[in-house]
């Protein structure tokens, strides 16, 4: 049992232990699903050439049409970026990656050993277009002992305890496979006390909260929910986003520092990190601020600072200093990068 504990890769670590945490990243990871299957000779020579100063505003326009961006596997580089945010004062990052599409428990284990950061990993799986095939076929009691096996007994043969149930990965509308998947999720967590962590694929606040109506439905605790990616649309809608924090339900911003961008020639204008602070200062106006995750959700090489990004240093060494500048006390900062974190990973009683 874990209750009252952090669950690492290293193993159990009490909460206040933990210092800034980043709790929705990818440390390594494969996006094969997400890719976008070239239609000409040019986008195939795009595609699948690597990234380039020449080329890099090109993927950035269409980063899911890159196959070497939608990859993070080098482990020097990883390790370099988590040592960038060691630097500026970070202590935990959450791996949020599903086995399904690149998790790598070992790597994640050398990058906390090796940089003195803590790790936490996920488990469980993503949207439907990354499930195994045997998952239409499994029941939810099936899907619930696979995440509680993992957690209780780690890994494979890796020894690596998983410390979240998630990113959990749902789409709009919600599958049937996927509602199953969250289903399985709820009664994990219910028998082991560990976190949940939800992907969600859109902005439309009737489907968050139908996410929630799932999860509750199958006794969840809300107070242990994060769902993600609430910040990915212009404009950010805290008003709305009260409502899902009053339901208990932790409220994530974790996109700081990383345009959004379509794949059908589009641009898409995501809201800036002004306006995710703002949105931010709402919430806690709104008496929410304890409700609040922050994090960038580094997915793909061009968000990483050796390939022009912010990497995960961005959080802690560039957004806090302009929350101050904003307006916003250090301990409601503190709030959002360490309390608000260490409260959701800390795994409570199981239910059953």
């Amino acid at each position: 049992m874990s209750v009252g504990k952090v669950l690492t890769v290293l193993g159990p670590v009490d909460p206040q232990d933990l210092g800034v945490v980043l709790p929705h990243e990818h440390l390594f990871l494969q996006l094969d699903n997400w890719f976008v299957s070239p239609q000409t000779e040019e986008e195939r020579i795009f595609s699948h050439s690597p990234i380039t100063m020449e080329n890099l505003a090109a993927v950035r326009y269409r980063p899911y049409s890159h196959w070497d961006n939608i990859r993070i596997d080098d482990q020097d580089t990883v390790l370099a970026e988590v040592a960038a945010f060691k630097r500026v004062g970070g202590g935990t990052i959450v791996d949020l990656t599903p086995p399904a599409i690149g998790r790598n428990p070992e790597g994640l284990r050398a990058v906390a050993e090796r940089t003195g950061v803590r790790v936490v990993a996920g488990c469980g799986y993503y949207v439907q277009t990354s499930h195994p095939p045997e998952v239409a076929a499994m029941e939810v009691e099936q899907l619930a002992e696979a995440i509680i096996a993992e957690l209780q007994r780690g890994i494979g043969n890796t020894g690596v305890r998983p410390g979240v149930i998630g990113e959990i990965g749902t789409t709009y509308p919600i599958s049937r496979d996927e509602r199953k998947v969250l289903q399985g999720a709820a009664l994990a967590h219910r028998r082991t006390g560990a976190p949940i962590s939800v992907h969600l694929s859109s902005a439309d606040l009737t489907y968050a909260h139908d996410v929630l109506d799932i999860l509750e439905e199958a006794g969840t605790d809300l107070v242990k929910v994060a769902l993600g990616h609430l910040d990915g649309s212009h404009p950010i809608d805290a008003q709305a986003h009260s409502r899902i924090a009053a339901r208990g339900a932790y409220v994530e911003y974790d996109i700081f520092g990383s345009p959004e961008f379509s794949e059908d020639g589009l641009w898409l204008p995501p809201p800036s990190d002004h306006e995710r602070i703002d949105a931010a200062l709402a919430l806690w106006e709104a008496g929410h601020g304890e409700r609040l995750l922050l994090s960038h959700d580094v997915c793909t090489k061009m968000q990483q600072r050796a390939y022009g990004g912010f990497g995960f240093a961005h959080l802690p060494g560039h957004v806090a200093p302009l929350m101050r500048v904003q307006g916003i006390p250090d301990e409601n900062i503190e709030t959002m990068l360490v309390r608000n974190p260490a409260r959701w990973l800390t795994w409570g009683q199981a239910a059953e």
